[in-house]
């Protein structure tokens, strides 16, 4: 017969609910829906969100932030950090007077190009908020309708897609 410490168990059990804990509080499962994400993510798959480390926002990141207007979440990409001047101009995205080459690169299909549907001409993006747009520029609700996204509202960033499984990734 094999003897076992008890003490031994409940030290594994603390250790499995922190870990857990850990878990729960510092990342969540999210499922895109609809297509403002194209052709970066598609309708259904599925992300994890670190909803602990917000404090590095970088430009580019992709984030998920609530709308306190309508109570919805939305995913989009980071444009404009607190500071940034912003213009969309003739189809091209200008942050404090550079030209973003590289934000539509990905979208080789002409249905993902950025159109004048709604320029921004001129704006600084306020202390403690972000601009943020979907890479499928012409079907996203993003700060071009809704406005820069307080921080207060972000509540994760997006590091890795895991579903479906031929896509899994980590999110640069």
């Amino acid at each position: 017969m094999i003897k076992v410490n008890k003490g031994y168990i409940v030290v594994i059990a603390i250790i499995l609910i922190l870990f857990t804990l850990f878990i729960e509080l510092s990342f969540t499962p999210v499922k895109v829906k609809g297509s403002s994400m194209l052709p970066t993510f598609n309708e259904n798959d599925r992300l994890i969100i670190e909803k602990a480390n917000l404090s590095d926002i970088k430009r580019n990141d992709i984030v998920i932030f609530k709308d306190i207007n309508k109570e919805k979440y939305y995913l989009k990409r980071i444009i404009g950090v607190p500071g940034d001047h912003l213009e969309i101009i003739d189809n091209e995205i200008f942050v404090n007077e550079q030209k973003i080459e590289d934000f539509c690169s990905k979208n080789e299909n002409k249905n993902y190009i950025f159109s004048t549907q709604n320029p921004i001409e001129d704006i600084t993006v306020p202390e403690g908020e972000y601009f943020v747009l979907g890479d499928n520029f012409d079907h996203s609700k993003d700060s071009r309708h809704i406005g820069t996204v307080p921080f207060e509202q972000i509540r994760g960033k997006g590091i890795l897609v895991y579903w479906p499984l031929k896509d899994i990734q980590i999110i640069n």
